[in-house]
């Protein structure tokens, strides 16, 4: 997929989210039926896993994910799980979704929706009660919205990208900045080791071009920065006071767009660094940051290798 996309399979654009099931969910009793039968092999239960662990996730990410996961016997491993997907969507195991736009429109869904994966009811109530998980499946079976789906979607592909190839010292995700039930939240951050006495807070966010998304971002970003200042989530001597922002882009255009919406704002004097969908998909995180100048008063961006400390 990466080697081949010109546009983020994430761009956002206005449209509905449906659902490509014939069954949609499945009972206990059918689930452990399936268990006996060994219809149900380990790699599925690893693939239920692991979209447990993301909520939302596309197939190329779902097998990114596993095939990096050092605990998983090589000899079970596979390039493509596209079978084991289907055979769990046909079981209503899991669920697959896609978002499709107006007739009108020149986009051929087909080719450009990104079909991605959650799991359904019955699938929760197996593994809370197997892996005595701590779930409340009524919220987590509550749909977001297509705009929250591409962000989380986007997200969750840095976020493999980080688990398959670093070693954060620690992370949270989906942090609620307040107890009111409104959108505050932190989708992530992570603890890196930038040297042998540092140790730096990465705050990790999407953004979308929805409609007035350069006031969403000022505003998420107020939320970000006044929740990071009152709380050292890691306690650690060696936690810069300040944390580095980085946002996921849809695209390089994106990138500068974004830089010049934070130019003299409140939010403007924060370190930012910057990815986009395609890049993330592409390489290891870390390997190609972009990070954004100025130049006889038009925007650059320039392209870094951020060291860690191993």
């Amino acid at each position: 997929m990466s080697e081949l996309l010109l546009e983020s399979p994430f761009k956002y654009r206005q449209c509905n989210v449906s659902t490509a099931n014939e069954k949609h969910s499945i009972s206990l009793k059918e689930i452990n039926k399936l268990v006996q039968k060994e219809k149900l092999q380990y790699i599925d239960i690893e693939i239920l896993q692991t979209i447990y662990k993301f909520k939302y996730l596309n197939r190329y990410n779902i097998e990114k994910y596993i095939n990096s996961n050092r605990d998983i016997p090589e000899k079970i491993k596979k390039s493509s799980y596209k079978k084991n997907l289907s055979k769990l969507m046909k079981y209503g195991l899991v669920v697959r979704y896609y978002f499709y736009w107006n007739k009108a429109s020149s986009v051929d869904i087909y080719n450009q929706s990104p079909n991605f994966y959650s799991l359904s009811r019955g699938s929760l109530g197996y593994l809370s009660k197997k892996y005595r998980y701590n779930i409340n499946i009524d919220d987590y079976m509550i749909l977001e919205s297509p705009e929250n789906l591409m962000r989380k979607l986007s997200f969750n592909q840095v976020y493999v990208n980080i688990m398959c190839n670093y070693n954060p010292l620690n992370y949270y995700i989906d942090i609620k900045t307040s107890n009111k039930p409104i959108k505050n939240y932190i989708p992530g951050i992570f603890y890196f080791a930038i040297d042998e006495n540092t140790i730096a807070p990465f705050v990790i966010f999407s953004v979308r071009r929805v409609d007035r998304w350069e006031q969403e971002l000022i505003n998420d970003l107020i939320t970000y920065s006044n929740f990071m200042d009152k709380k050292n989530l890691f306690k650690n001597s060696k936690v810069l006071s300040s944390p580095i922002y980085l946002g996921i882009c849809e695209d390089d255009l994106h990138i500068k767009e974004v830089h010049e919406e934070l130019k003299d704002t409140t939010v403007s004097q924060y370190n930012y660094i910057f990815t986009t969908d395609i890049t993330a998909a592409k390489c290891n995180l870390f390997e190609k940051i972009y990070m954004c100048g100025s130049l006889e008063g038009n925007t650059t961006i320039e392209v870094k290798k951020l060291h860690l400390y191993d």
